[in-house]
């Protein structure tokens, strides 16, 4: 898919070409340091009532109920390719509500990579393989308010044990987001404590909250609002979106030189773009990020639970100089991962099994969107729930023939969102590219305004 191409002193060049061979985009990207300090350990805490190893007090990370707008598309396997430890530790997870044992909880947790299961028949889990490191654990199980906490790992082949008690909620509170006008908005995100949902097709909502109070509402493009309960009406205003200038330093003079045909559609739906860092802005774009300069995971992580939105577009294989582990530093941390893989079809294509037609999911992304046509994407993992947006078609594998499900994931983390794609300039398209006859460009803008 890339090829190694001359450019500027200290950069990275690749030419991206479709399967007639004619050349899509040439990118060079100039190399930087990303400095990372490893968050100390420390010991589990959760924010939700527990037991166990290792226990100190609650955590203030949110926590998801099920979402109301189911998407066809099966979600990805626990992940198989992530970091992992042959002597790493295990932790052991009892999930329980007043009743006793809760079966079926999904359980995951992330941090330096993403390990989840769901419980037996007993409310029990193992999670193993965990390298040393700090991780947010959540449960979400049906009829009960979610809960999210914390654990960390500090050293090699450690045993840790967590007992977490549920709340199970009988009544969850229901409404509908509007706009001024009355019309329905999907895809908003609720959030009141550890209980957190988003709007579905309808506007309607059900959030899995173990009292009332006061819940926050958040969409890309409007005011925030809060509600009790019921049908609330969201004030529109202007979003700013930031294409980070770090990754792209060099990059056919800017980012608005290599992104001009998304930018000149999100100004269309009335966005305000920039391309320099700016953590004030709605919607923060990194694109196959060879550097992240000063910015820190950490910093990131607080702008998604306050409420931030962030998009990040990766590559196959660190494709000319992509550092994928950079992405995740940024992406683990919510419960998000890009592979350094290479998702193919197996037959069809006319030969060229690196470009394949996504399976397109539910909600807002969809709007407006009948295909879309990807060449050369790295798969993706993520903590449940999320959404797959972008599903890979039957008879799709990595290069290393694990099964594969997603090249387009979309997680919400309190009134947050985080979205990731496996490609970056497929979905991009402008009138002279060879992905033009498809929905690409329409199916990003979709999801830099959801």
């Amino acid at each position: 898919m890339a090829s190694k191409q001359g450019g500027l002193p200290g950069s990275r060049s690749f030419e991206r070409r479709s399967p007639s061979g004619s050349v899509r985009r040439r990118t060079s990207i100039k190399p930087g340091v990303f400095a990372y300090l490893a968050a100390a350990s420390v010991l589990v805490t959760a924010g939700c009532p527990h037991s166990g190893s290792g226990v100190s007090k609650p955590s203030s990370t949110t926590q998801q109920s099920s979402s109301p707008e189911p998407t066809p598309i099966a979600p990805p396997a626990t992940p198989p390719l992530l970091p992992s430890a042959a002597n790493g530790a295990t932790m052991q997870i009892t999930v329980t509500d007043a009743a006793g044992a809760v079966s079926g909880a999904q359980v995951a947790a992330y941090g330096p990579t993403l390990a989840q299961a769901v419980t037996d028949s007993n409310g029990q889990v193992a999670l193993g393989s965990l390298p040393i490191g700090s991780y947010t654990v959540r449960v979400d199980a049906a009829g009960h308010q979610g809960c999210t906490g914390a654990f960390s790992v500090s050293a090699a082949r450690q045993s840790l044990t967590l007992a977490i008690s549920v709340v199970a909620v009988s009544q969850p509170l229901t409404g509908t987001v509007e706009d001024t006008a009355g019309h329905p908005l999907a895809g908003a995100r609720l959030a009141l404590g550890d209980a957190w949902t988003m709007s579905a097709a309808d506007g309607t909502y059900q959030l899995a909250a173990a009292s009332p109070g006061a819940i926050t509402v958040k969409k890309t493009g409007y005011a925030v609002a809060t509600t009790t309960g019921g049908v609330v009406q969201l004030t529109a205003q202007q979003p700013k979106v930031a294409f980070e200038d770090s990754p792209f330093a060099g990059v056919e003079g800017a980012p608005s030189a290599a992104f001009a045909s998304l930018e000149s559609s999100l100004q269309a739906a009335g966005f305000s773009v920039e391309n320099q860092d700016d953590p004030t802005a709605d919607v923060r774009v990194w694109a196959a990020p060879a550097s992240l300069g000063s910015i820190s995971p950490t910093d990131v992580a607080s702008y998604v639970q306050a409420g931030g939105k962030i998009v990040m577009m990766g590559d196959w294989g660190g494709a000319s100089n992509y550092r994928p582990d950079l992405a995740d530093d940024l992406l683990l941390p919510l419960g998000v991962g890009i592979e350094n893989d290479l998702v193919r079809v197996d037959t069809g294509n006319l030969g060229r099994p690196e470009w394949f037609s996504p399976i397109v999911g539910s909600g807002p992304a969809s709007v407006g969107v009948n295909s879309i046509s990807v060449y050369g994407a790295a798969s993706l993992q993520s903590a449940t729930p999320m959404q797959v947006v972008a599903g890979i078609p039957s008879g799709g594998y990595r290069v290393q023939d694990v099964n594969a499900n997603a090249v387009g994931i979309v997680r919400q983390v309190g009134t947050g969102l985080v979205v990731a794609l496996g490609d970056t300039d497929a979905w991009t398209n402008d009138a002279s590219d060879d992905v033009a006859q498809y929905d690409n460009l329409k199916f990003a803008t979709n999801l830099i305004a959801w």
